[in-house]
C-alpha cells in the first residue's frame, strides 16, 4: 500500500503555508484601511458636530 500519511503531510504544509502568508497580508492590509476609515469618520463626524455648534 501507499505512504499515505507522509504524502499528505507534504502535500498539506507547503499548501498551508502558501495560503496562510498572503492571508496575513491581505488582513494587516485590511485592518490597516479599516483603521484609516474609522479615523476618516471620526474626523467627519467631530467636523460637522462643530459646524453645528
Amino acid at each position: 500500500s501507499l505512504p499515505t500519511h507522509p504524502f499528505s503531510q507534504d502535500l498539506r504544509e507547503p499548501y498551508k503555508s502558501s495560503t496562510l502568508q498572503p492571508n496575513v497580508f491581505e488582513t494587516c492590509r485590511w485592518v490597516k484601511n479599516r483603521g484609516r476609515r474609522e479615523q476618516m469618520e471620526r474626523e467627519r463626524k467631530r467636523d460637522t458636530y462643530a459646524h453645528m455648534h
